[in-house]
């Protein structure tokens, strides 16, 4: 309900206290919605990060081989007797978050679009608050969003 929200904020800290990005626009032009925010900010818009990655895309973990030897009792042992004891707590969570994000233990996955009916569910349910968020930010989002014309 973010419409909602939004309302709230801007009566708590008022509009230009407020800079709202709308994701399929910062997914379209990443570098541009960045400018946006630092003018937004007041600080130097022509700073640039070294890249404009993807981070968290969608993954799924991989199954077989890989993951019956991560499961399997002399690597959990390894995992959470011996390695903690050799090189620490904190530097074996460390090793193991690095392999759980690693390609051998993940592998991409493209979610599959949600079933027509249950969107039109998720767009009955969510129209109000949508409009309301389209107006506060001054853009028709129920042609995006619910497809409406």
């Amino acid at each position: 309900m973010l419409g909602e929200q939004l309302a709230r904020w801007r009566e708590i800290f008022g509009a230009a206290q407020i800079h709202a990005i709308v994701f399929s626009d910062f997914a379209a032009d990443t570098p541009g919605e960045y400018r946006r925010v630092l003018e937004f900010l007041g600080v130097d818009p022509t700073y640039r990060p070294a890249a404009f990655e993807v981070v968290n895309r969608s993954w799924r973990r991989r199954e077989g081989v890989v993951r019956s030897i991560v499961r399997s009792r002399p690597v959990q042992a390894v995992r959470h007797g011996v390695l903690p004891r050799i090189m620490g707590e904190q530097a074996t969570f460390k090793m193991a978050r690095g392999f759980t994000r690693s390609r051998f233990y993940r592998r991409t996955h493209n979610r599959p679009d949600l079933r027509p009916e249950f969107r039109r569910e998720l767009e009955a349910a969510f129209a109000d608050d949508v409009v309301l968020l389209g107006r506060l930010i001054d853009r028709d989002l129920s042609r995006e969003w619910l497809g409406q014309a």
